[in-house]
This record gives structure tokens, C-alpha cells and sequence, in this order.
């Protein structure tokens, strides 16, 4: 009896951590999120509400525009309804597509279940909270496209020769304009591709291309790894000056960077 017991208890907190591990962070709520060159468009019904289908969501490819900035091309692709299966768990289910949505704030992740088509899995980060009125040829109406963030240092706006932009929620800014501005020294070995940048008892080194880095000599995984864009090597901003010594918040609502630098 007591095993029994102990065994039901088991089962019982193995599929209360499992709801937890599949809940999502937010309810539900509608936008226009970005991935690369893919969109995609939640729409939540205000009305309609049917076998806990609460929304519709769709995929766009980047369009084609003409001169007067019609879209003249794109692919539209219906992913399927959004269920809710409980508080917080929710479902996009297509005829040949199933997906999970996890809500972020301004972002969602979606991850094919089922063995499914996957082509949509990913993080996607939110560019529009418009819902495109469920009329998918809307989006384009809707969306500030890649919506500029500005760094504000010690409430100062910084500027980039190649502009800031998120990846996977990190947000990415030109190595050598943050580290200086920080008040760092920065050396760059071409044929290494190791970047050292010291500032008074501090030496950050990092790899281009890699997502590892040592803080006086102490490695660290990074969110994301160091990237070249437009000839531009890019670095996570939050990593960065956090290792400085500053403290950084980030303002969703005017996509600001806030570093306040002793």
C-alpha cells in the first residue's frame, strides 16, 4: 500500500513539472513576429471561441515590391487554429502541421510536436502587435520592419556604423563602438580571430565566430555567437557591458537600450 502510494505521488509531481515545463510564460496574445525573412501572424478571435480554438495564424515569406512599394509577390501559408489546451498551453494545429506556441514577452517560440513538419520551429520576435484583421495579405500594413533600437549610455545615444538588431532575444551592436565607448581598449588578431579588450583590471576575450568567452581568464558560454555583418564583427550588447561592470535594461516599448556606466 505504501508504494502504491509513494508511486501515485511520483506520477502525480512528474505531470504537475511536466504542465510547468510546457506552460507558457504569457497568455495568449496577437501580433506580427519575425524570424529572419519569415513572419508570422497570430491573430486571437475577440468573439469567436469554439472548441477552444482561439486564434488563426499564419506564415509570410518576405514580399517583392514594386515602385510604388505594392507587394507584387510573397507566400502565404495558413500554419492552422490555435488552440488553448489548458491555462497557458496553447496550439497551432494545420492539416499537416502541429505546433506549440510558448509566449514570451515580445517574442513566441513555436516547436513542432508529433514529428511533424518542422519548417517553422524557432524563436520569433515581435515586430507589430496588429493581428493583420485575419486578412493575411494585411501584414505588411502593419509591420515596422526591423524596427530600429537605440543604446542609450549613461543617457547618451550611441551611434553605430552598422545598426543594432536582436538575435535569438540578444541584442547585437559593433564590437570595437561598445567596447570603447565602455572606456575598453580592443585588439583584433586577424589570424587568430581573437578579440581582447581590457579595461583597467578586466580582460574579456572572445572568438569570432564562437559562442565562448573568458572574463579574466574564466570561460563563459554566450547567448549567441560572435557574428560578422556588413563587414562588421557583432557582439551581445548585454554581455559586454554587464562584464564592464554597467548595468543594462532593456525599454520593449521604445526598443531602448538602457547601460547606466560608473
Amino acid at each position: 500500500m505504501k508504494k502504491f502510494v509513494y508511486y501515485v505521488l511520483l506520477s502525480t509531481i512528474i505531470l504537475f513539472n511536466i504542465n510547468i515545463l510546457y506552460a507558457s510564460d504569457f497568455p495568449a496574445y496577437q501580433g506580427i513576429f519575425q524570424r529572419d525573412n519569415e513572419f508570422i501572424s497570430v491573430t486571437i478571435y475577440t468573439s469567436f471561441n469554439s472548441e477552444n480554438k482561439i486564434g488563426v495564424c499564419y506564415s509570410v515569406t518576405r514580399p517583392s515590391l514594386d515602385e510604388y512599394n505594392y507587394v507584387v509577390y510573397d507566400i502565404i501559408d495558413e500554419l492552422g487554429e490555435v488552440y488553448e489546451q489548458s491555462d497557458n498551453i496553447y496550439f497551432i494545429i494545420g492539416s499537416d502541421k502541429k505546433y506549440e506556441i510558448t509566449y514570451y514577452e515580445n517574442s513566441i517560440q513555436l516547436t513542432a510536436v508529433d514529428n511533424m513538419d518542422s519548417k517553422y520551429s524557432g524563436l520569433y520576435n515581435q515586430v507589430s502587435n496588429a493581428g493583420a484583421d485575419m486578412n493575411p495579405n494585411d501584414i505588411w500594413l502593419n509591420i515596422n520592419e526591423n524596427p530600429n533600437i537605440s543604446v542609450l549610455l549613461n543617457g547618451n545615444k550611441l551611434s553605430f556604423d552598422e545598426n543594432p538588431y536582436i538575435n535569438n532575444s540578444t541584442t547585437m551592436v559593433p564590437m570595437r563602438k561598445i567596447f570603447e565607448s565602455l572606456g575598453a581598449n580592443v585588439y583584433y588578431d586577424t589570424e587568430t580571430k581573437l578579440i581582447t579588450a581590457q579595461k583597467d583590471n578586466i580582460t574579456i576575450e572572445l572568438y569570432a565566430g564562437l559562442a565562448i568567452a573568458k572574463i579574466n581568464g574564466k570561460p563563459y558560454n554566450l547567448p549567441i555567437a560572435i557574428e560578422n555583418k556588413n563587414g562588421h564583427t557583432m557582439v551581445p550588447l548585454r554581455f559586454i557591458s554587464e562584464s564592464l561592470g554597467a548595468n543594462v535594461e532593456w525599454n520593449a516599448e521604445k526598443r531602448d537600450v538602457i547601460i547606466v556606466s560608473q
